[in-house]
């Protein structure tokens, strides 16, 4: 098995009445144009002596300013990432790496899941697809 180098979230809200929408952060144009998509999640590396967990509430709060109380499903891992999926009603907040100072999205978008599927980079394609079939939507 690969080791796992990368962590983060699959963003949901249900609306209600079967309305499910994904959070997409929109990725800088190098990333879009590299990964044929448009959509990010908020993922990253995992730091030194951190667990793949740690490292996705850590990512969620740098990338999106979301604090995941309550994970619904996962880790599901593929390639070397480890994906969970949770439900948030926050604000999200595109925020400045800490560590680097850059600002890693342009902003975000909640999206119909079939959009993000077919939008997003497409090493995340996976993940998504994932995330759809828990949801069945």
């Amino acid at each position: 098995m690969n080791k796992i180098t990368a962590a983060g979230f699959v963003i949901y809200r249900d609306l209600g009445k079967g309305n499910i929408v994904f959070l997409g952060l929109i990725a800088l144009p190098y990333f879009q144009k590299k990964n044929n998509g448009i959509y990010d999640i908020p993922k990253g590396q995992i730091d030194k002596n951190e667990t793949p967990i740690e490292a996705a509430l850590r990512e969620a709060k740098e990338e999106a300013g979301l604090t995941i109380n309550s994970i619904d499903e996962g880790p599901f891992v593929y390639d070397k990432m480890s994906i969970w999926l949770a439900e948030c009603f926050q604000t999200p907040t595109v925020g400045i790496n800490p560590t680097t100072g850059i600002k890693e999205h342009l902003g975000y978008e909640w999206l119909k899941p079939e959009t993000l599927e077919n939008q997003c980079l497409d090493y995340l394609k996976p993940a998504i697809v994932w995330s759809r079939k828990i949801l069945k939507v």
